[in-house]
């Protein structure tokens, strides 16, 4: 015969971690649904859209750079990085830089839909956000972060197309989220 299950009280047990709920004020929705408003009517939330639109199609075309899936993923992965970043450093209004990043992951996963599924994408950002805010010289350290990441760390050939990757697409970035600026 099984023994019936015992109930305990808990009910003097502490969560770790638990904390009051953040509850949006109503003066900051009417605040970021003023500034939707503004960009959209100064024509950036359309420019911010083609930016995401145009750093999607600029990451796919590093599909016809290489032909080894491995080294092309982990490029991939370093541009989705890149743009993240570029969204946080190049672009001064915050609403418009998530409608860049918002276009830009809808058009990316249309294009690379594999890109996503790859279980080792969340690894690869976690790995790039270590790099990037963990030295002086980030673009060093997203290199050699980059060649660790393709299996061999010391491959100075390695290093070099990750600093590459990162830096054209950083610097592509910058280009085209300066009329992003200028409008705000």
């Amino acid at each position: 015969m099984k023994e019936a299950l015992h109930c305990h009280d808990d009910s003097d047990m502490k969560i770790v971690g638990e904390y009051p709920k953040k509850v949006l004020q109503e003066d900051e929705v009417s605040k970021t649904l003023d500034e939707m408003r503004s960009i959209r009517e100064k024509g950036l939330l359309l420019q911010a859209q083609q930016v995401g639109d145009h750093m999607a199609a600029f990451t796919a075309d590093l599909k016809n750079e290489t032909t080894d899936p491995q080294l092309l993923n982990q490029q991939l992965w370093l541009c989705v990085f890149a743009v993240t970043v570029g969204c946080e450093s190049c672009v001064h209004n915050a609403t418009a830089a998530r409608a860049v990043l918002n276009a830009f992951h809808d058009r990316f996963r249309a294009l690379c839909p594999d890109a996503y599924e790859d279980s080792g994408y969340s690894i690869a950002m976690s790995f790039y956000y270590l790099a990037v805010r963990s030295v002086s010289d980030s673009l060093a350290e997203m290199g050699k972060t980059f060649a660790m990441l393709c299996g061999n760390e010391a491959d100075q050939s390695l290093q070099q197309l990750g600093k590459q990757t990162f830096d054209r697409c950083i610097a592509r970035m910058e280009q085209l989220c300066q009329p992003l600026n200028q409008e705000v």
